[in-house]
């Protein structure tokens, strides 16, 4: 008898980089599965390489997940709670380019429903552009910008944060992305990202304008609940 694959694992905000339903993942975003369907068929016909990594998968592997039904896509808007999950649901958490499109007081309510939903010890994965993206400074949905001291007030007192998160908060500056096809440019992001997180509070004082802006940033946050 084939057991039911339990999810708990949340992809928000996913647009076509779906994560796959047999590994335990669930897939949100706004839009209609259907429309999401359409932009995947769409980016194939346009992009000749099809075997490039998008984020995770290439688009040959999101198509693959697509037209084996191994993707488990449910639609809802982030500002409307409570979400449709149970709590205490979900182990990991990631957030990939989503939460810069919503403003300062949206983004602790998101997560304080978030908190809601995760389970004690699980993380969630915050990934934005920096604020020193030029390409995110000029794009006109983006409503919020990001740098190595932003999600502190998790741990203050502040909208009521205090003992809802481990005090471990995890930061990694991104100078260039390294899903580059080409080695040598993959070779270079890999060394500079490596030595700009050596300390990142000052890698951003002192070299973002120096060296172009980083292209992202990322956190690694861990709930804490405590018992009833």
């Amino acid at each position: 008898m084939k057991l039911k694959m339990i999810e708990t694992k949340l992809n928000l905000g996913c647009r076509i980089d779906f994560m796959p339903k047999d590994k335990g993942w669930i897939n949100c975003d706004i839009v209609d599965f259907e429309w999401l369907k359409k932009m995947l068929q769409q980016k194939l016909k346009q992009d000749m390489n099809k075997s490039k990594l998008n984020k995770v998968h290439s688009l040959e592997e999101l198509e693959r997940m697509v037209r084996t039904d191994n993707v488990n896509y449910i639609p809802f808007n982030l500002l409307e709670f409570p979400y449709p999950f149970k709590e205490d649901q979900f182990e990991l958490v990631v957030a990939d380019g989503i939460l810069e499109h919503f403003t300062g007081e949206q983004i602790p309510k998101i997560i304080k429903e978030l908190h809601r939903v995760m389970k004690s010890n699980s993380k969630l994965i915050i990934k934005t552009p920096h604020y020193s993206n030029a390409t995110g400074l000029t794009m006109m949905d983006h409503r919020n910008f990001f740098g190595v001291e932003t999600f502190h007030f998790l741990y203050e007192v502040y909208e009521g944060f205090l003992g809802m998160f481990k005090p471990n908060l995890k930061v990694k500056l991104i100078w260039k992305h390294e899903r580059y096809n080409r080695h040598l440019i993959k070779v270079i992001a890999k060394i500079g990202n490596w030595f700009l997180n050596l300390n990142p509070r000052r890698s951003e004082r002192y070299f973002a304008n120096y060296l172009g802006g980083f292209e992202g940033i990322e956190y690694e946050i861990e709930v804490l609940k405590t018992e009833n």
